[in-house]
C-alpha cells in the first residue's frame, strides 16, 4: 500500500451514550484509538425517525484495519496463485478476485494500489462503494 492516509489502528468501542435529560438520544458508540482518543462516531439517530445501527456501524468501523491488512494479504496470496495457475478457471477466478480487490482497497487508498501490475483494475474504472 502507498503512504498511509488513515488513522492507524488498533480501535476499541466505547458505549453505548447515555442521555439523562432526553433516554431517547442515547446508544451513540464512540470508536477510539489507542490513546483513547475519540477518532470518529456512529450515531443511532440520525435524523428525527431514522435510526442505524450504532453499535454494529462502531465494531465495523474499528475492525477497518484488520480488514484492511487482511485484504492486502489476500492481494498477495491471489498474485502468487495468478502467477501459478494450474487451470484456466482457476486462473480466471483468481483475476476476478484480485480485481474485487483492487476496486475495494482503491476505495480506500486510490488506483495506486493496483498500478504496476498486470491485472491492475482497468484504466477509467472507478472505485465505487457498490
Amino acid at each position: 500500500m502507498s503512504e498511509q492516509k488513515h488513522t492507524p489502528g488498533p480501535f476499541t468501542v466505547h458505549g453505548p451514550s447515555l442521555d439523562r435529560i432526553d433516554p431517547t438520544k442515547c446508544g451513540d458508540y464512540a470508536i477510539c484509538n489507542e490513546q483513547g482518543h475519540i477518532v470518529a462516531e456512529a450515531y443511532r439517530l440520525v435524523a428525527n425517525d431514522v435510526e442505524l445501527p450504532a453499535e454494529a456501524n462502531a465494531r465495523l468501523f474499528a475492525s477497518a484495519p484488520d480488514l484492511l491488512a487482511e485484504n492486502e494479504r489476500l492481494r498477495g496470496v491471489v498474485e502468487a496463485a495468478q502467477a501459478y495457475r494450474h487451470t484456466r478457471d482457476q486462473g480466471a477466478a483468481g483475476a476476478e478476485s484480485y480485481h474485487r480487490l483492487c476496486l475495494a482497497l482503491a476505495r480506500l487508498d486510490g488506483p495506486a494500489n493496483c498500478a504496476g501490475n498486470s491485472n491492475s483494475c482497468p484504466q477509467g474504472e472507478e472505485a465505487s462503494d457498490g
